[in-house]
């Protein structure tokens, strides 16, 4: 889903058990979030005002603070007279906590008017900067520099997840047990496949040894390393049982090689993590030749 400024949303209640502040608006039957500004620091992550339907409580505290444009805490939605920014409620969150749009007759609710935007987003400025800095928090009051410091780590975790590289064969899509590369590329070819192809290497290249995990009767197994002049020996019971061997196979990374077009089409994606949960489980290894 793609987050819209000055847009209504409905936030996952994932959101209020994770961060468990009491002072957090309850999104109580469906109770539409304000997204205001996007984080000046992060733009993961972005603050979101709650709106309130009790006017009468609202025009009595603008009176009691001079009017409107004195009243730093609420603003009118002059959209609609019947509800208001609760700008002292600000919150930051990410955008997987947003549930859906928040609708009006099937539309996505969107202010318009730009007066009414900038209004808001000044005053949610001044209420942001104030809050962050603030060294005690009062009670009832939402502790929003927590909530920013948990976004945080959230965050840093995710990307650390992303930058953990999963090598794989690219002719194979199979996943490969094998040193990362310096190059950061997770692509790599076997080289039999390179001899095969007749793929260029780069000058003073040499191949890394990556672990596979493969399933294969004894014989099958006798055979493969017959095939490759590995020493071997007689199998006299030969059982039809297939089993787990993990065995080394030489890659050149595709950042080493000299790729052409017609090569590169050969590529595939790498699959699924899924079919190969079982045997990472029992060995720790990927598989892929």
């Amino acid at each position: 889903m793609k987050i819209k400024k000055n847009g209504f949303y409905l936030i996952k209640d994932e959101f209020f058990r994770k961060i468990n502040d009491p002072s957090l608006p309850l999104q109580k039957n469906g109770r539409p979030m304000y997204y205001c500004i996007e984080d000046k620091n992060n733009k993961s992550i972005f603050w979101v005002i709650p709106m309130t339907t009790k006017i009468d409580k609202v025009n009595r505290i603008i009176s009691q603070e001079g009017g409107e444009d004195k009243c730093k805490i609420y603003v009118i939605n002059s959209s609609d007279k019947n509800s208001a920014f609760n700008i002292q409620d600000i919150f930051p969150i990410k955008e997987n906590y947003i549930e859906r749009e928040y609708t009006k007759n099937g539309i996505h609710y969107l202010v318009k008017n730009k007066r009414l935007i900038e209004k808001v987003e000044k005053r949610a400025k001044d209420i942001i900067n104030s809050k962050m800095l603030k060294k005690e928090i009062q009670k009832n009051e939402i502790n929003v520099r927590k909530i920013y410091e948990t976004l945080v780590k959230e965050l840093k975790l995710e990307n650390e997840e992303k930058k953990q590289i999963t090598n794989y064969n690219c002719l194979t899509g199979e996943p490969i047990n094998i040193q990362n590369h310096s190059s950061g590329e997770n692509k790599w070819i076997g080289k039999k496949d390179v001899e095969k192809l007749e793929i260029e290497k780069k000058d003073n290249i040499k191949e890394k040894i990556g672990k596979i995990a493969v399933m294969m009767t004894e014989k099958e197994m006798e055979d493969y390393k017959k095939n490759r002049g590995m020493e071997t020996r007689e199998i006299t019971n030969s059982s039809n049982e297939k089993k787990l061997y993990i065995i080394p196979v030489p890659y050149y990374n595709v950042s080493d090689l000299k790729i052409t077009k017609e090569i590169e089409q050969k590529f595939v994606p790498i699959k699924e993590k899924e079919k190969s949960e079982e045997i990472e489980k029992s060995k720790g290894q990927g598989i892929g030749d």
